[in-house]
């Protein structure tokens, strides 16, 4: 593994998928990007990521369906769902889904990279 590990950034809108790969990069972590829920599911066996953060709303395959997806076949991967509408429901069905974390937009960039740390604990293990 080269860096701190592979982080798949998944969301429709460009700006987010840009500023978080850079962060990521900066921070050491090998980042892809894909921007709808079909590309993601590709990008899982081509990108084989550690963690996953995926965004709730896009269209096509939506966020709900990639994380069902993702647990089914990916099961030790996590995935942290990141939503501009943080609303209590969305949240809940997404952590019932598997999630491992739901985080709202903007981000608060120092949460989400301890955030992220603790699911690359949770990834590296056996």
């Amino acid at each position: 593994m080269t860096g701190r590990g592979r982080v798949l950034v998944v969301d429709n809108e460009p700006v987010v998928l840009d500023t978080l790969r850079d962060v990521l990069e900066v921070l050491g972590y090998d980042a892809s990007t894909a921007a709808t829920g079909e590309e993601a599911i590709a990008a899982m066996t081509t990108v084989q990521p550690h963690v996953v953060f995926l965004d709730l709303r896009m269209p096509g395959i939506s966020g709900l369906e990639a994380l069902a997806y993702f647990r089914q076949h990916h099961s030790r991967v996590p995935v942290i769902v990141i939503t501009g509408s943080i609303e209590q429901d969305i949240a809940r069905q997404a952590r019932a889904g598997g999630a491992f974390d739901v985080v709202g937009k903007p981000f608060d960039m120092d949460a989400l990279q301890g955030l992220l740390a603790r699911a690359m604990l949770l990834a590296s293990r056996p």
